[in-house]
């Protein structure tokens, strides 16, 4: 299962910025990943880049296994491939197809579109008297106390500890945002933190944090959307003292 506080999303980069990032591979030892499409994640071949050719806009790769596997080469030679390289916490990934040059060192030409994902952070919009926020989970509907398109944090009663516990998974969850609703097909609890009054008793209550599992992608990106509107809905409220 995915969390969506850890997915990445995706944009076209211009040739001026892949060029950058190309030119950079080299010095940084960087190395590439390849597959076709359909292929297992066990199927995926790594490789080093050892130059780029601005020129002609060609990744010019060396095999990062031994002496038989440069022996063996590659089923993928002549065929339609996807790519990717990772910047520390930025991914470039294209197509092309790997060939060999005159040297008979393996390349990609990158002619096509150059795509660049990195982690989109998610605005935690906070409850209050203009955001309404509700959260279904285990069939009870809760006031939540923020939401965010990766998940959202509830006040449930302590006896409820072990139906809560942490990294318990939950099914059918519904979330409310004034009168926007979603459907939460899978959620996660990643954390539990029990209340107390100043006095140092416990209130009864406790806080969870609740992350979102495998959330289909129009429904996030219509969560995120749904969120950065009242947000900025919130941040005009602020400016006009309403």
């Amino acid at each position: 299962m995915s969390d969506a506080n850890k997915k990445h999303y995706f944009t076209t980069i211009s040739k001026e910025e892949a060029v950058s990032f190309l030119s950079r591979a080299p010095q940084d030892e960087r190395t590439v990943s390849l597959w076709q499409k359909g292929q297992n994640q066990d199927d995926v071949e790594e490789y080093r880049i050892s130059a780029f050719d601005e020129k002609n806009m060609a990744i010019i790769l060396e095999s990062t296994g031994g002496f038989l596997s440069k022996l063996a080469g590659t089923d993928l030679l002549y065929k339609e491939v996807f790519f990717k390289i990772n910047f520390e916490t930025i991914n470039i990934f294209s197509y092309s197809t790997l060939k060999k040059n005159s040297s008979g060192k393996y390349e990609l030409r990158v002619l096509n579109d150059v795509y660049k994902s990195q982690k989109r952070s998610n605005y935690r919009l906070l409850a209050g008297r203009h955001v309404a926020l509700q959260f279904k989970i285990a069939d009870i509907v809760y006031n939540a106390l923020d939401i965010s398109a990766g998940g959202t944090s509830i006040m449930v009663e302590t006896d409820k500890k072990d139906l809560f516990s942490k990294n318990s998974v939950h099914k059918d969850c519904r979330l409310r945002i004034n009168r926007a609703q979603f459907d939460i097909p899978f959620v996660k609890i990643v954390g539990q933190w029990e209340q107390f009054h100043r006095d140092g008793n416990p209130t009864g209550e406790m806080k969870l944090g609740i992350a979102f599992i495998d959330l289909p992608e129009r429904t996030e990106e219509e969560l995120f959307k749904e969120i950065n509107s009242e947000a900025r809905a919130e941040e005009i409220r602020k400016k006009m003292n309403l």
